[in-house]
């Protein structure tokens, strides 16, 4: 599994559940929160891949009177348990070559060239312009301004890649990583209360089933995915971080 590509992410985990389950489906709003809580905790793809194997090499749809797995939360705990075990198994190894920053900074060298990190910071640029008309449209004045300073500082990082013969990812994305934290409190700041609510009860009911199955940090970090992920739909807001290069 080591061989599947780091940046593709939350497309080779779909892909991935959907040929395990025989049938095909979409990923729920809910599983995708809960596919980017993995990736922020550092889950490697391949511990993901592998723990989706394993539930559904032990999972007998006879048994369950023919019912398929309609929920990538089904393979939560099998993840975590075998991150637990990944990371156990890291210890005293090499962090050059075992920790998932690392492996991410070396995948964006190995993958992706100067013109097509450019072109992809380009296309972030192009949409956000288009969510920056959206608001301004509809009267959401302060959230216009915060992503037009995002296109502006976009642009500066393109100019700046165009001269330089050495792209430092790390810094890169540590760049787009707080822009996207920047957009991210202004959505929240300015959408009304009321309509932020009923985001954060449709989040709530829909992780209900599944709160006790997770841990308080784990449980956190997707549920604020989940709101994150809908008010970006909202307002047509891309994803800046380089994770979703080619997602």
């Amino acid at each position: 599994m080591e061989h599947f590509n780091y940046y593709n992410y939350h497309t080779e985990v779909e892909e991935f559940f959907v040929s395990k389950r025989g049938a095909p489906m979409l990923l729920s709003p809910l599983d995708w929160s809960l596919v980017e809580s993995w990736r922020t905790m550092g889950i490697p793809l391949h511990v993901v891949l592998r723990s989706i194997n394993k539930c559904f090499e032990g999972y007998n749809i006879d048994s369950n009177r023919g019912k398929r797995v309609n929920t990538i939360s089904y393979c939560h705990q099998e993840v975590l348990a075998s991150f637990k075990d990944y990371v156990e198994s890291q210890v005293g190894g090499s962090a050059s070559n075992d920790t998932p920053a690392n492996n991410n900074k070396k995948e964006v060298n190995s993958n992706f060239s100067k013109q097509q990190i450019i072109g992809y910071i380009t296309e972030c640029c192009e949409e956000l312009e288009q969510a920056r008309l959206s608001a301004t449209q509809q009267g959401y004045e302060t959230l216009g301004e915060t992503l037009n300073r995002a296109i502006d500082r976009l642009i500066e990082l393109t100019q700046r890649l165009e001269n330089t013969s050495f792209i430092d990812t790390e810094k890169l994305e540590m760049d787009l990583t707080v822009l996207e934290e920047i957009i991210y409190q202004n959505l929240r700041q300015n959408i009304p209360i009321q309509e932020l609510k009923e985001i954060e009860k449709e989040a709530v009911n829909q992780l209900r089933l599944h709160k006790k199955n997770m841990e308080e940090k784990v449980y956190k970090q997707t549920l604020e995915s989940f709101i994150a992920k809908r008010l970006r739909e909202k307002f047509f807001i891309p994803r800046l971080s380089l994770f979703y290069m080619i997602c």
